[in-house]
């Protein structure tokens, strides 16, 4: 008889489904501004953005040239209109403060300010975690409107005293000529003939009426 045939051999088990990605970490707003959507290149012009951020790298390794260009391209305005300041904290050597100004239009006083909110992409250093080589603006995350404020109500002008009597003495007389309007109109009543003791004998009165 010929040999049984050879069992299969049990299935592999199936690799364990991979781990999900924790979402990326983005820079939340502030939240004591309400957000706005990103401004296209004709709604900013006439305005003045003021972009603050502090990152972890030295004034040496930071290239501030390639940082306003990113912001330029992630704005849409001109290079031109881009300026960066870099400057050191007190506290640590390593840590920039990075304040991108754009001026675009004619600057107009009642230009709105606009803080823009701009998520990073650092490069760390090889060997040091906690150094980054450059940090550049990815994309527009947020886009906050804080409108001028509203100018004064204009106060009431200073009228010189002999102004406001005069206007006292015209509302006086205004309403001294409304009295007698009404006055006349109440004493408008018919006129009555005289009594005929009054009519002289072989006279001939007319009454015209008026």
């Amino acid at each position: 008889p010929s040999p049984p045939p050879p069992s299969p051999s049990p299935p592999l088990p199936s690799p364990p489904p991979p781990s999900p990605r924790p979402p990326p970490e983005h820079p939340s707003p502030s939240p004591s501004l309400p957000p706005h959507p990103p401004l296209s290149p004709n709604e900013i012009l006439n305005h003045e953005i003021i972009w603050t951020s502090t990152v972890n790298t030295t004034a040496a390794q930071f290239d501030a040239t390639e940082y306003a260009s990113a912001v330029a391209d992630a704005t849409g305005v001109p290079l031109s209109s881009v300026t960066v300041l870099v400057s050191e904290t007190a506290a640590d050597t390593q840590m920039l403060v990075i304040t991108t100004t754009i001026r675009t239009g004619d600057g107009a006083t009642e230009a709105a300010r606009i803080a823009v909110v701009v998520q990073t992409q650092c490069a760390s250093a090889a060997g040091e975690s906690d150094l980054f080589r450059s940090c550049t603006p990815v994309r527009l995350i947020d886009v906050i409107v804080a409108p001028p404020s509203l100018p004064a109500p204009p106060s009431a002008p200073d009228c010189p005293a002999e102004v406001m009597q005069l206007r006292a003495q015209i509302e006086e007389l205004l309403a001294e000529n409304m009295r007698l309007r009404e006055q006349s109109r109440c004493d408008s009543s018919p006129p009555t003939l005289p009594p005929a003791s009054a009519i002289p004998t072989g006279g001939v009165l007319v009454y015209r009426g008026d």
